[in-house]
């Protein structure tokens, strides 16, 4: 699943890379700082500020991960570990990135505010006249315009967490939390169960009927097909990647949700870690890599060059073209992954692959 939202992993950069980035940084910083003392001064700000106040770790009330605390307050631990306690439960919810804003979407939280219009939103059930009303504050450039955010009175914002421990977009632009209160979901370094679990809390917490059940349902039988079909293909190891023209990249099992948790289910990736989120690979070295299964991941032409049909999984017509489609985080759509996975495992043999 390769990043497709600013802040999400990438390859590694150069230090002329790293300065530019550095300067724009900066650059980003300063405009943050004139748009929210210029919304401060238009009022805009004056109710958010207050409720932003409370967000924290809580030194009272009650710990639990979401619900009702001490004085009715509303409460909700998020996925770092910090707690944000409300006068009353949240009604709108702003997403800092589209696949987020998704995944809450087909979890019943409709978000009024988000990056972008993507064509994921009408996958999860999403009308035109819905995504109409939405705002979408990502400049041209990309940047978040934190002026069109405030517009949208956001009472609570989401943001993703890579690394369980510190919010992704905020810890870039602090300003945003001054708009209204910050929780973060993980979607990165946890499995999709466990991200799909902590937006469930969310929902629940929210008083949201949660709009997945029967999804989830279908979900949980497809990963008992998966699971059968890999008992009987013990050994089978299966690599998940993309590349173009100076070679391949491959993901690292244990730094993507959805491979998080076909490893769980007992599925043998290659690689099955590393020191990042991807493992490269020469196409001098292709033929010799230890999958004898592939999953393409991106949303770009498959190889058609020499080395590529030489790859022992090519050779045997073991592989999947799912494109992108691993991105979207929602319960309908994994069990179509889940479902492509099957017949990939179920028709693929162990062993084609160098040992």
């Amino acid at each position: 699943m390769i990043p497709i939202n600013p802040g999400e992993r990438t390859s590694p950069m150069d230090s002329s890379t790293i300065g530019l980035l550095d300067r724009s940084r900066t650059a980003i910083d300063t405009e943050f700082a004139r748009i929210v003392d210029e919304l401060t001064r238009r009022g805009f700000l004056t109710g958010a500020a207050g409720a932003a106040a409370l967000v924290g770790l809580s030194a009272c009330g009650d710990q639990s991960s979401s619900g009702r605390g001490h004085k009715d307050m509303w409460t909700f631990a998020d996925d770092t570990g910090h707690q944000v306690s409300l006068p009353s439960a949240p009604k709108r919810v702003a997403a800092l990135n589209d696949p987020l804003g998704e995944s809450l979407w087909s979890a019943g939280i409709h978000v009024i505010a988000t990056r972008s219009r993507d064509s994921a939103f009408e996958k999860v059930g999403a009308t035109p006249a819905e995504l109409d009303a939405v705002v979408y504050f990502a400049k041209a450039n990309g940047l978040p315009d934190l002026e069109l955010l405030a517009t949208a009175r956001p009472d609570l914002i989401v943001d993703n967490t890579s690394d369980g421990h510190s919010l992704d977009a905020v810890s870039k632009a602090p300003q945003i939390s001054t708009i209204a209160p910050v929780v973060g979901i993980n979607q990165n370094s946890q499995s999709f169960d466990e991200a799909m679990a902590s937006i469930g809390r969310l929902a629940t917490a929210l008083g949201v009927a949660t709009a997945d059940s029967t999804a989830r349902r279908d979900y949980q039988d497809q990963v008992r097909k998966l699971s059968a079909a890999l008992d009987a293909k013990p050994g089978l190891r299966v690599a998940f990647l993309f590349g173009g023209t100076d070679g391949l990249r491959l993901e690292v099992a244990d730094q993507w949700p959805g491979l998080r948790t076909l490893t769980d289910l007992g599925m043998n990736i290659e690689p099955a870690s590393a020191s990042g989120a991807f493992s490269d690979l020469s196409w001098e070295n292709a033929p010799d890599l230890r999958a004898d299964a592939l999953v393409w991941v991106a949303e770009l032409p498959v190889p058609t060059q020499p080395l590529w049909q030489r790859m022992p999984a090519i050779k045997a017509g073991q592989f999947l073209n799912l494109q992108a489609q691993m991105n979207l985080l929602t319960y309908a759509n994994y069990t179509q992954v889940l479902g492509h996975i099957t017949t990939l495992v179920q028709r693929s043999q162990p062993g084609v692959a160098p040992h």
